[in-house]
């Protein structure tokens, strides 16, 4: 577990993070310290200097407290659980698109997470932060996490970049964020490389993927980094389906959709679902793997489709279009809080369209075993009601026919 924070002088001593299992923290007893690392970054007159620590040898499923220190200065105590035991249910948020100005879900996902009849293993943020991150010599940025502080510090918050972070080639980004993957060649106790733009983990019978559609949009940057991701993608894919009896389900998240609303089918032809003569596309990748569902962002709304295998609706049953689908559900979880909030909807949307909303909303996940996995949008507008939900059943995980 990594503590990310940042301070705007440099810190007149050492910086460390103080942690140890909840019931043995206030007494000084089983106390663990990590030393941070340090980077700094400018925008304009300002520097910040950002800090990293490890928390190592955590035992699973159990309580921890933590407690910063920066030289003299010290933060309140926050607390997090440990991941479940593989065998047991994962549960996990996604919430996409929330800026600093009209962050309106704040307040809900304070009580989720504080609430403790939830245990979520973690929030994953499909892109799009503060509105904007270097806004104001970075100052949006600061006041966003101080704002999300008050969740963030209490469950893993899981990021992917949006178009709203490409910022000098999204190096603002790059210095703020933590992201690891567990699942890559790293030894027992052994610190894995940070990568914000793609990571994977297990969770329960799990395996979740977060990568960067951005790529595929600012290629003036170069391409070098879209052939980069697709073969760790493929190899992660493999080791995924190889590990399937043990963790069935495999879920991506990234920022811009596959598919929405305001499309005609035929229209669906952007260059990560499809590729090009220059680079690979994603879609078929994923659907060669059996990927069963996909998160994504950058439109503000909730959208959930059908399940789909390259433009084609394949739904499982008559009688329920999620029971056995030979196609991805996608969703579209983009309106957690933004001040852009302005969605047109389509009047005459794609068949493969099920469900469109534009409540400020989020979405909650819980994978309950190989078989079932439950989605529900949880809507601000209508103070925490559920605006949709569905059971997603699966018998196997299978790469997808081609439909005929």
């Amino acid at each position: 577990m990594v503590v990310t924070w940042v301070t705007l002088s440099p810190v007149n001593g050492k910086a460390f993070i103080r942690y140890g299992p909840g019931a043995k923290f206030y007494e000084g007893k089983m106390e663990l310290f990590s030393y941070a690392s340090k980077r700094e970054y400018s925008i304009g007159k300002i520097t910040r200097y950002i800090y990293r620590a490890t928390m190592n040898n955590l035992k699973i499923a159990c309580d921890y407290k933590y407690q910063i220190y920066s030289g003299e200065a010290y933060s309140e105590v926050f607390y997090f659980r440990t991941i479940k035991p593989n065998n047991s249910p994962a549960e996990f948020l996604v919430i996409g698109d929330m800026g600093n100005k009209q962050a309106l879900s704040v307040k809900l996902l304070n009580e989720e997470i504080h609430n403790e009849t939830f245990r979520y293993d973690m929030i994953v943020h499909v892109g799009d932060f503060a509105y904007n991150l270097e806004d104001d010599e970075g100052r949006v940025s600061d006041a966003y996490f101080q704002e999300i502080q008050s969740f963030a510090g209490f469950v893993p918050y899981q990021v992917c970049p949006g178009n709203h972070e490409k910022y000098e080639n999204f190096s603002f980004y790059n210095n703020l964020f933590t992201m690891q993957s567990l699942n890559h060649n790293v030894k027992p106790n052994e610190s894995p490389n940070i990568n914000n733009f793609f990571w994977s983990y297990d969770i329960g019978p799990m395996h979740v993927i977060a990568f960067t559609t951005e790529f595929y949009y600012y290629t003036e940057y170069g391409t070098a980094q879209i052939h980069t991701q697709y073969q760790w993608l493929k190899e992660d894919l493999g080791k995924a389906i190889a590990n399937r009896a043990k963790v069935p389900w495999i879920i991506t998240m990234a920022h811009r959709p596959m598919y929405d609303q305001s499309k005609k089918i035929t229209d669906i032809s952007n260059d990560f679902r499809v590729g090009s003569s220059s680079y690979p596309g994603l879609e078929k990748l994923f659907l060669d793997s059996g990927v069963d569902v996909s998160f994504w962002g950058h439109d503000h709304i909730y959208e959930r489709t059908f399940p789909m295998y390259d433009m084609i609706v394949q739904n499982g049953t008559q009688e329920n279009p999620y029971e056995n689908p030979n196609g991805i559900v996608h969703i579209i979880t983009g309106s957690t809080g933004c001040y852009l909030h302005n969605p047109q909807l389509n009047p005459n949307p794609p068949a493969y369209s099920a469900m469109v909303n534009r409540d400020y909303s989020y979405t909650r996940v819980k994978v309950f075993n190989s078989t079932h996995l439950r989605l529900q949008q949880v809507s601000q507008d209508k103070g925490g009601a559920v605006i949709d939900e569905i059971m997603i059943v699966k018998n196997k995980h299978l790469p997808y026919k081609k439909p005929k």
